[in-house]
């Protein structure tokens, strides 16, 4: 029998994953299970039954251990950077996060309805819950040698406005503005690079929601956007990195955003597209009938003899009638007779 090597290491696979955006991903739920009306409650309870199918379908359910003469207990299984063998395992941290932050607002938009103390402490302890899992997502994609450095840049985008809704929430004003002024530094810096129009048109509508944001930080923390530089060094926003965003081409889901994408980029050819200018040209004329056509020889004769020339009368003598031709002279001859 062959010898089995017990500390040998595993064989890690390396393959990169397909960039992913994480921008798109968010806004496509949000907009299919709730978010379009402002149902935190729908979307919340969608995220949840998301966690929960991806956990089944990639076998990385949470376990019980079970103790004699006692309860089963809770023990949670986290996503580190080791455990991603799937591109799934970046959507369920993603929804993890999304599925915290819609509970907080859910008990946000409640509170402001009646005003209950409890319900702001339940919204902020979300929010702060949403950070814990937009960290822990942070981390696993930057230790992750199988995302590409666009779907790290975005990561870090989405993880920054995360952070800055939770300080949002707590009123720490120059904190949230630091944390948004460093997501739009990045969103905008996203819309230079990537060439696809339909993610471009999502971190455009993006950066605007989030210069709104920011004039409101700005107004209570008394300070302007201006003075506050993004912390580029924990970006990574290298040369390197900007070169390699040129280049992202994310398809699309199915055969009609294909379609749709295709059809504006047809139509931003045309526009970029000269008018064709007018040639000058000399005028050229041609006898077509004369060219195709030959006529018969009869009717060459017939067209080439002149018509006889009538005979003078003498003045004072009366031409002949001609007499009359056709049906009416041929009746008027039967019954009158013909002179």
């Amino acid at each position: 029998m062959a010898e089995t090597k017990e500390n040998e290491p595993m064989e890690v696979d390396t393959t990169p994953f397909e960039p992913v955006s994480i921008l798109k991903l968010t806004k496509d739920a949000q907009q299919k299970h709730g978010l379009r009306h402002g149902n935190y409650k729908r979307y919340g309870d969608y995220c949840d039954r998301r966690i929960r199918r991806l956990r089944r379908a990639l076998k990385y359910t949470h376990t019980y251990k079970c103790v004699p003469n006692h309860k089963a207990k809770f023990v949670l299984r986290p996503i580190t950077s080791d455990v991603i063998n799937d591109k799934r395992f970046l959507e369920l941290v993603v929804f993890d996060v999304e599925h915290c932050w819609a509970r907080g607002m859910e008990f946000k938009v409640a509170s402001e309805n009646e005003k209950h103390a409890r319900q702001i402490f339940h919204a902020r302890r979300r929010l702060i819950k949403a950070v814990q899992h937009a960290e822990n997502l942070d981390s696993a994609v930057n230790t992750s040698p199988r995302f590409d450095d666009f779907t790290k840049t975005e990561g870090k985008a989405y993880v920054a406005s995360i952070q800055g809704a939770a300080f949002l929430e707590k009123r720490k004003w120059a904190e949230a503005l630091e944390k948004y002024i460093n997501s739009r530094f990045i969103y905008e810096k996203l819309v230079k690079n990537v060439k696809n129009e339909e993610l471009k048109a999502l971190y455009e509508q993006k950066v605007k929601e989030l210069t709104n944001i920011i004039k409101l930080c700005e107004y209570h923390a008394g300070k302007k956007g201006l003075d506050v530089v993004p912390d580029v060094s924990q970006l990574d926003l290298n040369e390197t990195l900007e070169d390699s965003l040129k280049n992202v081409e994310i398809e699309p889901k199915n055969e009609k955003e294909r379609k749709k994408q295709e059809k504006a980029e047809n139509k931003k050819k045309k526009e970029q597209q000269p008018l064709p200018q007018p040639v000058p040209a000399k005028p050229s004329f041609f006898n077509l009938a004369l060219k195709h056509f030959t006529l018969p020889e009869e009717i060459e004769t017939i067209a080439n003899t002149k018509p006889a020339a009538k005979k003078p009368t003498k003045q004072g003598s009366q031409e002949e009638p001609q007499e009359a031709s056709g049906i009416g002279g041929m009746v008027r001859n039967l019954l009158w007779g013909s002179k």
